[in-house]
């Protein structure tokens, strides 16, 4: 598809290239940090910028709404 060509053939939803790529293209504010963004199950070291990004950003939203009640 990327090239014009069409080969008839439907895109499965296991294709891991694509889930590869939606995976690339998210944003780390969208991103959802799962289990399988920890190394060795260790929830403290993630193993892609993206989800450390996540982290980050909710772990910050947090402090602040905190910081705001008081």
């Amino acid at each position: 598809m990327e090239f014009g060509i069409n080969f008839g053939e439907d895109l499965l939803e296991t294709d891991l290239e694509d889930m590869l790529d939606q995976k690339i293209n998210l944003s780390y504010a969208d991103y959802k940090v799962t289990k399988d963004d920890y190394l060795n199950e260790n929830p403290t070291i993630l193993t892609s910028e993206k989800a450390a990004l996540a982290k980050v950003s909710q772990i910050w939203t947090y402090i602040k709404f905190k910081q705001s009640q008081g």
